[in-house]
């Protein structure tokens, strides 16, 4: 028993550090960790105790009798997952799903400013990443050793709307060589100029999702926050300069794995590491992205679908709307829409 107990929380260790699962019941990865751990559980004290068996009857009896506590706690997960996945399905909680995003009705030529046409971001991301990459190549320093990240965010800088992304280390030789230091400079790209700017650091960025290990900051944010589920990280610059990581924390709110939403973020000093989790309500006005567009339009989608019901949803589709595809950023009120 102890050498299988032993090897389970070896390989335990070593799948969570690689995976890195929310330990939470609304994480499906969360029941594939526990699973994976029960296995390794009966399989290693099979071997161990050199058991032999002739059908599969006889395996079984030796599992109920040596390993009772794995596998009454994989079936338990197993139901529990099939229950939270029953209960949060549409077809049962349409109404729960078209509530999701509260909708208000309101009148868009009153309560939308006209934006100068010097406000109008004209850059999409793969021309800003083009604009990034041209201006790394004049850059002799950083250009051997560092790669522009092609994921730039939209951000309102300054009140002026800008592509932020950060630099990759090259390869892991080029990690090695610079971790010590960390990433030196981060870039803007100003979406109506389309300069770019190359922002360099006192203190490099020591914490950036090319890191190998622990100051990986997927890794960093799962060790410090091990339960909270994670929609996305942002890279987010404040008034200052001051370069972040905004991871967006999320709750399912229907069932165990249905409905979506933000609940807050998480904000990490990409230099220092200093970390805080703040309510929605209480985000810093800086930060641009905790909502994901995409997850915005989602839930619009449900309320637009299910408002009157699922199977109003299929037959007759009566007052159902959906968003048309495709939409952009506008900075305005010191903030991105």
């Amino acid at each position: 028993m102890l050498i299988s107990i032993l090897v389970t929380i070896v390989v335990g260790l070593i799948y969570f550090y690689v995976n890195l699962p929310a330990i939470n019941l609304q994480a499906t990865e969360f029941y594939t960790f526990v699973l994976i751990l029960c296995a390794v559980y009966c399989g290693c004290n099979l071997v161990v105790t050199g058991f032999k068996a002739t059908s599969v009857k006889d395996y079984f009896k030796h599992l109920l009798k040596k390993c009772t506590i794995p596998v009454v706690a994989a079936v338990v997960l197993l139901v529990i997952a099939l229950i939270g996945n029953v209960a949060g399905n549409v077809l049962f909680r349409a109404k729960d799903y078209a509530e999701l995003l509260v909708i208000e009705q309101g009148d868009f030529a009153s309560e939308v400013q006209q934006v100068s046409w010097e406000q109008i971001p004209m850059l999409d991301s793969n021309s800003a990443n083009t604009l990034a990459n041209k201006k790394m190549g004049e850059l002799s320093d950083l250009v051997s050793q560092f790669e522009v990240n092609a994921n730039s965010a939209q951000i309102n800088y300054q009140d002026r709307p800008v592509r932020a992304t950060y630099l990759d280390y090259g390869d892991m030789i080029k990690w090695f060589k610079n971790r010590k230091d960390g990433i030196p400079a981060y870039l803007l790209i100003d979406m109506v100029t389309q300069e770019v700017s190359v922002n360099r650091l006192e203190e490099g960025m020591k914490y950036s999702p090319s890191e190998i290990f622990n100051r990986n900051i997927v890794r960093y944010l799962r060790f410090n926050y091990p339960t909270k589920l994670f929609y996305a990280i942002n890279f987010e610059v404040d008034d200052e300069g001051t370069p972040f990581w905004c991871a967006s924390v999320v709750t399912k709110k229907i069932g165990l794995f249905g409905g979506t939403d933000i609940t807050g973020a998480v904000l990490v000093n990409a230099v220092t590491g200093e970390h805080a989790y703040y309510d929605l309500a209480d985000v810093p006005t800086w930060v641009d992205r905790v909502c994901s567009a995409d997850l915005i339009i989602h839930q619009y989608d449900y309320h637009g679908l299910y408002q009157g019901g699922f199977w109003n949803s299929i037959l007759g589709q009566s007052g159902c709307t959906e968003t048309t595809s495709g939409y952009n950023y506008i900075a305005m009120d010191d903030d991105v829409w």
